[in-house]
């Protein structure tokens, strides 16, 4: 044993014998894999979450920018057809 430290879990069931009367039986699981997994998903958790923030900070900085560029061409083509000698030029 070098002193290390293991997350465990213990079952302890007892066993009756005809003979001798009762038993103990201890079940040691070493949980260190199951530890494991749990903080890796933890961490995939986090990441994704980290993710999904900057991609929706992205998507709501490009609607923005859309919006404003269908603004300014909206605002364009009620100049265009509001001079009407502009329209009749083109419809030649």
């Amino acid at each position: 044993m070098d002193g290390t430290v293991l997350p465990v879990q213990l079952s302890l069931s007892q066993i009756p014998f005809e003979e001798s009367g009762q038993g103990i039986c201890l079940v040691v699981t070493d949980l260190s894999e199951r530890k494991r997994v749990e903080e890796e998903v933890l961490r995939l958790n986090a990441e994704l979450e980290r993710r999904v923030a900057q991609r929706t900070a992205e998507l709501v900085t490009a609607n923005q920018d859309l919006e404003a560029c269908s603004y300014g061409v909206a605002r364009d083509l009620r100049a265009f057809a509001s001079h009407s000698r502009v329209c009749r030029h083109f419809a030649r």
